[in-house]
């Protein structure tokens, strides 16, 4: 029971996005017995270092994070970790790093059938290719991973894709 309360502040507030919410969030996490090692409890951790711009942090529980996939061999969130990674390299300016990354995420991703996270990896790269100006290539990356989806057409995700190929058109 104690696990899931956590669960619910920690999702509470990544939903908000802002940084102090996410501050007072990693500090739970700091101060708890949220210690379960699965890689969707360190992907949310990772989640919310990125949203509070500690890019640094947020590379070292990637690491911990990948150590305890290769250890055990739990590969569900493997396409999330890559992007976050890709999102936390993109905050460090190191931008073909985070090139690399998404590019992995989207091929975990299709290797693994998990469209919806595709269509995340797919957002983050053509987001990144849109501020380098490489506008056709965004949308060479995220029109057909946005084009299957028939059905959560206002979930968050959809509507950012949507959003972003808005954008790619003007």
């Amino acid at each position: 029971v104690m696990l899931y309360g956590m669960l619910g502040r920690v999702f509470e507030a990544a939903a908000r996005g802002d940084g102090e919410p996410n501050e007072r969030c990693l500090a739970m996490m700091e101060d708890s017995t949220f210690r379960q090692p699965y890689p969707w409890c360190l992907r949310i951790r990772c989640a919310l270092l990125v949203a509070a711009g500690q890019a640094e942090k947020a590379m070292l529980e990637i690491r911990r994070t990948r150590d305890f996939m290769d250890e055990s061999w739990v590969r569900f969130d493997e396409s999330g970790i890559d992007r976050l990674e890709g999102d936390a390299l993109a905050l460090l300016d190191d931008f073909v790093g985070a090139e690399q990354a998404y590019l992995r995420a989207i091929e975990v991703a299709r290797r693994q059938q998990m469209k919806p996270f595709e269509l995340e990896a797919a957002t983050a790269l053509a987001r990144l290719w849109q501020h380098q100006g490489k506008v056709s290539e965004a949308r060479e990356v995220l029109q057909p991973v946005y084009d299957w989806f028939t059905e959560g057409l206002d979930s968050r995700p959809v509507v950012e894709a949507r959003e972003l190929l808005d954008r790619l058109d003007v």
